[in-house]
């Protein structure tokens, strides 16, 4: 009977392993549609406890395949230990450019399709053309209670071609190295955008109105997302959270919606840090002045009028606004975690009016610290937290030493800019470039990492998020592969992306860096200046990269 079902199998066994190929590659490769060549690289997988292990698979087959799903043959296991079990398995996506980045690195990637890899589809099967590749990708989290040593686990390929079934494993290795990253220290923060108009793109484009049941729902689906992936600082929309009473010249506020969105991201475990949305915008283009928003009654109705901080109006608003916010931060527990945004990127034709906006807050809220992206540096005294944009700290590198040994915050962020060499998180890039913009705060003992970007779906104006990322200003400037948001919506669910998952490393490795700074500072030195070079200038072989890694575990190991 046995040999009658072997012989029966036979068949089937011989066309799974006659025409599907399975792939080991490093999670740093980016696997384009064009490719053709694949090297199978089964290398041991090596993580420190607290970290998320990734396994890429690439599959290819010489028939097309229908309804192919991926699954856990079974645990991943070590002897005499607790199993470790993926938190996430799915298929990567691809997704189009319609444009490309403007000022392209010597690094930039080319993709004859014009589709890049990025999303990580994580609850649907697909259909493979013959010959195409497809990255799979698994992710799994370390305990920081895991035992050290090697684990072993498998992946189970199912799919169908004309009628047959194809199922093949592929097993894998992972170390769990004696070292813990027990919390990350790092300064993370990606802006959400808590709209209605963002949000409508995880309800089926339907609106999502303000402080509805369905509105919680959704920050608590993002709130969720962001969880494990090194975010601790949320920007917060406070005044926009805050319910208004007005009565003549003095108001009231109710802080209700503000503690159930902070309670959301409590619980998430995200919200280390606190920062208040900003207080200032610009009253017209670019250049012009910032003003104040102050609600206002009129016709029985409360509306936001944007006037300059010069107007009594705008200085009565605020002198019982901030006493009454922090005094509540008090009472929750949450003033000392607390910082302010004024305005966005003050540029030198409105700087005047940051710094009258920056003081009169300064006065209402001392020992409270104003944070905010700068694009200019003359702001001593109006900012406490400094988060100049990449190029611009590369070009004063000395004077932002100087604010740190003065007692202030120095950050910095990313956004459209800077492009060429310099690494950010555009989807034309190598993966190895989101990853190192940690080891740049590293390098340059710069403390936190600022986007404008996670969920900003809807700036620029596009309609599909999938087949264009990128997107197009006003005033003209380009929005890059990626740039505007780095998880993806789809109807009550968020998708994470490769580029989210490698900032994730990054950040990780950041506190590698550190522990290994303590143990053995020449080392840290010898492998950080082999990587970093500069600015803009790194070693992104992916190769070389592990293998820094590797040393980097292997001596806190000892």
């Amino acid at each position: 009977m046995k040999i009658f079902l072997l012989l029966f199998m036979l068949p089937g066994l011989l066309f799974a392993q006659n025409n599907l190929r399975i792939y080991q590659l490093d999670p740093l490769e980016k696997v384009l549609k064009d490719r053709t060549y694949f090297i199978d690289e089964p290398d041991t997988i090596r993580v420190a406890k607290g970290e998320t292990a990734t396994l890429q698979l690439v599959i290819k087959s010489k028939v097309d395949l229908q309804k192919v799903s991926i699954q856990a043959a079974n645990a991943i296991t070590k002897e005499n230990s607790q199993p470790l079990k993926p938190s996430q398995m799915g298929f990567v996506g691809y997704v189009g450019l319609g444009r490309t980045v403007p000022s392209p690195g010597r690094n930039q990637l080319i993709s004859p399709s014009g589709y890049f890899p990025d999303p990580i589809f994580t609850d649907s099967t697909f259909n493979l053309p013959a010959g195409e590749p497809q990255s799979i990708w698994i992710t799994i989290p370390v305990p920081i209670e895991a035992s050290q040593g090697i684990y072993r686990g498998s992946v189970k390929i199912s799919a169908l071609s004309s009628g047959k079934s194809i199922i093949q494993n592929r097993n894998f290795v992972m170390r769990v190295y004696p070292v813990t990253i027990a919390e990350t220290s790092l300064w993370v923060t990606n802006w959400i955008h808590h709209t209605p108009e963002s949000l409508s793109f995880l309800n089926n484009g339907k609106p999502v109105e303000f402080y509805t049941e369905r509105y919680w729902e959704l920050i608590g689906l993002i709130a969720q997302r962001i969880k494990g992936t090194g975010q601790n600082v949320v920007m917060l929309p406070v005044q926009t959270l805050v319910q208004y009473k007005i009565d003549g010249d003095k108001y009231s506020f109710d802080f209700t919606y503000l503690d159930r969105m902070v309670s959301i991201y409590q619980k998430a475990g995200v919200l280390k840090r606190m920062a208040g949305s900003h207080v200032g915008y610009r009253m017209g283009d670019w250049t012009s002045q910032f003003g104040v928003d102050v609600p206002l009654l009129e016709n029985e109705k409360i509306s936001m009028h944007r006037m300059p901080i010069s107007d009594s109006r705008a200085k009565n608003y605020l002198d019982q606004f901030f006493p009454a916010l922090m005094a509540h931060l008090k009472l929750k527990g949450l003033d000392k975690n607390y910082m302010q945004h004024v305005s966005d990127e003050p540029v030198a034709e409105n700087i005047g009016s940051y710094k009258a906006i920056a003081a009169y807050v300064k006065k209402l809220i001392p020992g409270t610290k104003i944070i905010d992206a700068n694009i200019g540096s003359d702001l001593i005294g109006s900012i406490d937290v400094w988060v100049p944009v990449l190029d611009q700290l590369a070009k004063e590198y000395d004077f932002y030493k100087k604010r740190q040994k003065a007692g202030d915050e120095v950050w910095f962020y990313t956004c459209l800019g800077p492009q060429g060499n310099y690494a950010n998180r555009f989807i034309e890039q190598p993966l190895i470039m989101p990853r190192l913009l940690h080891w740049l705060n590293y390098k340059y003992g710069v403390t936190g990492y600022l986007h404008w970007g996670l969920t900003a779906w809807h700036m620029p104006y596009r309609k599909d998020l999938y087949n264009d990322v990128t997107g197009m200003f006003d005033d003209g400037n380009v929005v890059p592969g990626g740039d505007s948001y780095i998880v993806y919506p789809a109807y009550n669910k968020l998708y994470s992306s490769i580029r989210l998952e490698a900032m994730r490393d990054g950040i990780n490795d950041y506190e590698l860096l550190r522990q290994l700074e303590k143990k053995d500072p020449d080392l840290v030195k010898k492998i950080i200046n082999a990587t970093v070079f500069k600015f803009d200038h790194y070693d992104i072989d992916i190769k070389a990269f592990r293998d820094k890694r590797k040393q980097i575990l292997e001596r806190l190991s000892r």
